[in-house]
């Protein structure tokens, strides 16, 4: 009776343990599919479907494969949100099972993806950072020798694109028109990796985390005035598809202007009070205890 009793403890705790595989392997998550209005929902939580718009969402069991595009195959919850047969996502005839769907890019540090993680980054200048615009019909250029971060930290997501937040000082700063009041220190700022609209190469989105206003900038001279620096920025990443223990963040010149966020198309731009404005420059990216940082398209 004894081993009886072992034996029917034993086949409890294995169907248990079956159940909880089975109710973990039917989780789904709601993501956009690489070939517009091939879901079966219009909102990014797949509960919605509104008439009118494009079904670009469908609900995923797994991703399968990574594709050429930055895309992946997956298998999906539901027949009806299927393309493909095979989980390459290929085969278009017979019993369908799996979609295209968008890649994320993500953090990734030692080989390991932060899919829930949050750890501290040090962002540094490299170089000088500018911003140009004009005040009172005045052009005016603000360059400054040092920028650092104060609190940056970046976190992964279990099926989007990695995000950040934090602030910067900027410090050493002049300009040949109107001087600028030191520091200057942004409000706190969050940001998303994505596409760079256009290319093959991962971007990074910065925005203020409340309202449209980075910082206040006060100019002497012959400007006298207080602006709202506002908007959005985006710098490419690199390297691209690498891990290293310092990376860049590079503000180019000719601002990127729009960027891909999770499979949505953002248009970026920068004010200086009511003036268009733009911002250049680099940033040395550091984790702070070390380890290596690199960005990958990931599900």
């Amino acid at each position: 009776m004894k081993r009886l009793g072992l034996l029917a403890v034993a086949l409890a705790a294995t169907f248990a343990i079956s159940g909880a595989a089975a109710s973990q392997s039917m989780a789904t998550f709601c993501v956009r599919v690489d070939v517009p209005n091939t879901g079966s929902w219009t909102n990014a939580a797949c509960t919605e479907v509104t008439a009118g718009q494009q079904k670009n969402w469908v609900q995923v069991k797994r991703t399968t494969q990574q594709l050429p595009q930055h895309q992946w195959c997956a298998e999906v919850e539901n027949a009806s949100e299927a393309l493909y047969k095979e989980p390459n996502c290929t085969n278009e005839t017979g019993t369908l099972r799996y979609n295209k769907i968008m890649e994320h890019p993500s953090w990734w540090s030692s080989n390991i993806q932060l899919k829930q993680q949050t750890k501290q980054i040090k962002l540094q200048l490299k170089g000088k950072a500018a911003l140009e615009s004009t005040v009172g019909g005045l052009a005016v250029t603000i360059k400054c020798n040092t920028g650092v971060t104060e609190g940056a930290t970046i976190e992964g997501s279990a099926f989007g694109s990695g995000q950040g937040k934090g602030r910067i000082t900027f410090t050493s700063c002049s300009s040949s028109t109107c001087p600028p009041r030191e520091p200057i220190v942004t409000k706190q700022t969050k940001s998303h990796l994505g596409m760079i609209a256009g290319q093959l190469k991962y971007g990074e989105i910065f925005e203020p985390t409340e309202g449209e206003t980075f910082t206040e900038i006060t100019l002497g001279g012959v400007c006298g005035v207080t602006l709202p620096a506002k908007g959005s920025v985006v710098a490419e990443v690199s390297p691209q598809e690498a891990e290293t223990q310092e990376g860049l963040l590079n503000f180019p010149e000719t601002a990127i202007t729009k960027i891909n966020l999770e499979g949505q198309e953002k248009t970026v731009s920068l004010k200086l009070g009511t003036e268009a404005a733009k911002f250049n420059g680099a940033f040395g990216t550091r984790l702070a205890e070390g380890q290596p940082l690199g960005v990958w398209g990931s599900n």
